[in-house]
């Protein structure tokens, strides 16, 4: 039988790579797998230099290299049948965006790091030179237009979270799978219900360690940002492991403060790679060989061994959690995973969102006064609550989450098979969508003057709110935030009962500038607010 020529050898090479694309990268969520793809490639070499060198004769003594020049051809043949697909006859290539967004979500990432981690700020631009529709990727949309809310984010929505989910540890909030979610999410539901019930007095007792720790630095400059971070965290690993880590009072282990300090030095490498997931499924997956995500995951992992050694001592969500989890090596993994959404999830964003509210509060002290005059009353009689509502403390809340939402991250979709019609837009199955919250909170059609503070939108002037439906902060649908009501009693129990007792301001001689302040903001899955300074004092009035 004749050999076969080094040209044959090619052009197998090339068509094989332009099959691999149009059979296999073009069907599956290949790049969910980059593990398996760089084994598959790195391996490939050996095991053709093995056929060559034992199959024939004229590549012999050349089969290594001979090897590596085939599957370069074939990967170069993948990538050119790619790249040639997506820059000119992908379904998306009648949306407008920016010529490079074709052909790789790695000029996200540039764009991501040019501008120090201001994506939310690209996609901002972005819509405003295209439209409501912006291609930000080769399958991926950015969509602001309001109707399409509902039919992405909605409950009757027929999408698909995006395959960003598959970079991290399965759980209530990352699963892809819709039953599972849906039966998962009626644990994190009822356990929140009972909890809620019984929790407000502990919660209440994290702020009066709040309390005392403004009063022992009354008149001192403090870093707004770290006290609220404490905050938040105590309150966070009491629900995920039935046990407070004691940031606010100093109490904290070195194991804490150390997992603490890599979660802030890891959030940075989150906001570049979730543009690309397949990098982030890099990171995720060898987390545990070092960087600052292994100190995370090793504490939190010791945290819930020694929750489930130690018993509930005080009302926690874990209690629940662990009695609806079967207690095998799939159920540790959940219950690990979902200990960790606590924390990253529920800590962050409320701590974001108390920082901004403070910062404000400063700035604007007009609104300390309006929320004196509702809650003195309220106080004096003894009726205060953390669960109640309070129109004016609530405005003030709801107003500062439209206008600078904890949250940036756009909450990738995928569309169903038959794609999906959104006004005279159809968008093809199988693209992954995303709807800025950020871009939909400063949007006009709206809210009447969306850039602007104005609290009395959510009381006396409801007419500034045109669209409910945009408002963001927790999302809505099947998917919504189960924290929110327990994120909501923290916001309030803070403001409240520290604006009735001090006074909050910049440093002496700080001139606050709130647009540039809040333009420094960094996306990085949440909002990275810049650290600010502010003085407390014994309340004058």
């Amino acid at each position: 039988m004749e050999e076969l020529t080094l040209p044959v050898w090619l052009t197998t090479a090339v068509v094989s790579g332009v099959l691999v694309h149009q059979v296999i990268f073009k069907r599956f969520e290949v790049d969910t797998h980059p593990v398996v793809i760089a084994v598959s490639f790195f391996s490939a070499p050996s095991f053709l230099a093995y056929i060559l060198r034992h199959y024939t004769v004229q590549y012999a003594t050349s089969s290594t290299i001979t090897a590596w020049l085939l599957v370069a051809t074939f990967t170069s043949s993948v990538w050119m049948s790619m790249l040639l697909y997506r820059g000119f006859f992908h379904p998306l290539s009648k949306f407008p965006g920016p010529l490079p967004a074709r052909f790789t979500k790695l000029w996200a990432l540039t764009q991501a790091a040019k501008t120090h981690l201001k994506w939310y700020q690209v996609d901002a631009e972005l819509h405003r030179k295209y439209g409501d529709f912006v291609r930000t990727g080769p399958r991926e949309l950015s969509i602001i237009d309001p109707q399409a809310i509902p039919l992405i984010l909605g409950f009757s929505s027929k999408t698909f979270k995006g395959p960003f989910y598959d970079s991290m540890e399965d759980s209530v909030s990352t699963t892809r799978d819709k039953i599972f979610h849906k039966q998962r999410r009626k644990v994190w539901d009822s356990s929140m219900k009972q909890l809620l019930t019984t929790y407000s007095p502990q919660l209440e007792e994290f702020t009066d360690t709040l309390l005392k720790r403004i009063k022992i630095n009354l008149g001192k400059a403090i870093t707004i940002n770290e006290l609220a971070v404490h905050y938040s965290f105590d309150v966070m690993t009491q629900l995920a492991y039935g046990q407070s880590e004691g940031f606010v009072d100093g109490s904290c282990s070195e194991a804490a403060n150390k997992f603490l300090s890599g979660m802030k030095n890891g959030v940075d490498a989150i906001g570049l790679l979730n543009q690309v997931p397949w990098m982030l499924t890099l990171l995720t997956t060898f987390a545990g060989l070092g960087g600052p995500m292994k100190a995370y995951n090793d504490w939190s992992n010791q945290a819930l061994e020694d929750r489930k050694k130690r018993g509930m001592k005080a009302p926690d969500l874990m209690e629940q959690l662990l009695q609806n989890t079967k207690q095998d090596r799939k159920g540790n993994s959940l219950l690990f995973a979902e200990s960790r959404v606590i924390i990253g999830a529920g800590g962050d964003t409320t701590a974001t969102a108390l920082s901004e509210i403070f910062i404000l509060l400063a700035h604007r002290p007009e609104y300390i006064k309006k929320i004196r005059e509702e809650m003195d009353p309220i106080f004096a009689t003894s009726k205060y609550s953390c669960q109640a509502v309070y129109p004016v403390l609530e405005s003030v809340i709801n107003e500062t989450l439209r206008l600078y939402p904890p949250v940036l991250f756009g909450s990738p979709r995928v569309t169903p098979p038959q794609g999906l019609q959104i006004g005279d837009k159809w968008i093809p199955g199988d693209m992954v969508v995303y709807m800025p919250s950020w871009q939909l909170h400063h949007d006009a059609r709206n809210f009447v003057d969306p850039d602007d503070f104005v609290p009395e939108r959510w009381t006396s002037k409801p007419e500034m709110i045109l669209n409910r439906s945009a408002f963001l902060p927790f999302l809505i649908g099947p998917n919504n935030c189960p924290g929110r009501p327990l994120a909501m009693m923290e916001l309030r129990s803070v403001i409240a009962r520290t604006l009735n007792e001090f006074d909050v301001s910049f440093p002496l001689r700080f001139e606050f500038e709130e647009v540039k302040f809040f333009r420094n903001v960094k996306d990085h899955f949440l909002a990275g607010v810049p650290k600010q300074d502010l003085v407390f004092t014994a309340r004058k009035s």
